[in-house]
């Protein structure tokens, strides 16, 4: 079956960890406002199923981005990812291009998200008060949660002129690594290399 996707731009998707972490729709809305006041856009929001929340920014003439809906399942990605079946249920390994990832499974209640086996489209995370937050703005993220400098980042940044590895320029947030992927569950999250040169 031909999956559904929409030309847009940015991610952004909060997951929550245990009973009392539940994320609403307002909650997501209010990232998404946080996000489209960085870079502007119309927002059109995943299937509110499960623990996870998510929504893509479209913006006019930018990268694209897409969704693809299931029945209980969803799957969100920024860039180019090439693959010869649905982005719902195939294996990271198989996918090709320079994109980001975040995938809900409706029957397990889990979310996978990834970045490319290059990195070439970053994606950010943070774990704050019982949920993880991703984004494809470190900033946005950064403004949502009011989080703080980190100030080795922010060294770092000024006498090199950029960040790599995971560093950023707040505490609490993360690049993920190239060819890796988070497991989000209602017990946490799990780490995992899918791909190395």
């Amino acid at each position: 079956m031909p999956s559904q996707c929409e030309a847009m731009t940015g991610l952004v998707a909060i997951f929550g960890h245990g009973e009392q972490a539940a994320v609403s729709s307002a909650d997501i809305e209010a990232f998404a406002a946080t996000y489209r006041s960085l870079r502007g856009g119309d927002v059109r929001y995943a299937p509110a199923v499960g623990r996870m929340r998510a929504a893509v920014v479209a913006v006019e003439g930018s990268p694209a981005v897409g969704l693809e809906k299931g029945d209980t399942s969803w799957a969100a990605f920024t860039g180019v990812v090439y693959d010869r079946s649905s982005l719902l249920g195939a294996p990271l390994e198989d996918l090709d291009g320079h994109f980001g990832l975040i995938r809900f499974d409706g029957a397990t209640d889990e979310a996978v998200v990834a970045t490319d086996p290059l990195g070439i489209q970053s994606i950010f995370v943070a774990e704050h008060g019982g949920r993880t937050y991703v984004s494809t703005s470190a900033l946005a993220i950064a403004k949502h949660l009011r989080a703080r400098a980190d100030p080795l980042g922010v060294v770092t940044f000024l006498r090199a002129g950029f960040l790599f590895g995971q560093a950023t320029h707040w505490e609490g947030i993360r690049r993920l690594d190239p060819g890796s992927a988070v497991t989000l569950h209602a017990a946490g999250s799990t780490d995992r290399i899918y791909w190395r040169p």
